[in-house]
């Protein structure tokens, strides 16, 4: 995976990190740009660094991307490390998050979103269990446990 959204990390812009995963877990990592910035943070800490912490959809048009934490509510963006604040299991005080400007999303063969635009709800209502959404807007974050439910 290759994040096209450059990012600000240790007083550096870090930009083209691309991360390569196996069974759940980042195996390689590379960057164009400033990869000593992720490097060091990543080495340095302990636990379930290297594990996929959460998918956030980006519900908020009007955000602006800005290579900081506010790309998550624009466009969403992909985690590894730390997941317990949101109920994960797993433990580690690293966190790192990387955004895609179009993104496609899927999920059990269902297209949750396609080139960075949310498919109609009809398409994958019907998932079995149903999917946990953690949808992020401007203010808040809300957990939602199912696909029909409102903030």
């Amino acid at each position: 995976m290759v994040f096209d959204q450059p990012t600000a990390l240790a007083g550096k812009v870090l930009s083209g990190l691309q991360w390569e995963f196996q069974n759940g877990q980042l195996t390689k990592y590379n960057a164009q740009s400033n990869l000593d910035s992720f490097k060091w943070l990543y080495e340095n800490a302990s636990g379930d660094r290297d594990r996929v912490a959460d998918i956030a959809i980006g519900l908020n048009p009007r955000a602006e991307l800005i290579g900081f934490f506010n790309d998550r509510v624009v466009h969403g963006t992909l985690s590894i490390g730390g997941n317990k604040g949101i109920g994960g299991t797993n433990e580690t005080q690293f966190g790192h998050e990387e955004t895609l400007r179009k993104p496609t999303l899927e999920v059990d063969g269902y297209t949750l979103v396609n080139n960075g635009k949310i498919q109609p709800r009809h398409r994958f209502s019907n998932i079995n269990p149903p999917i946990f959404f953690y949808l992020v807007n401007a203010e808040t974050e809300l957990p939602l446990t199912d696909s029909s439910a409102g903030p």
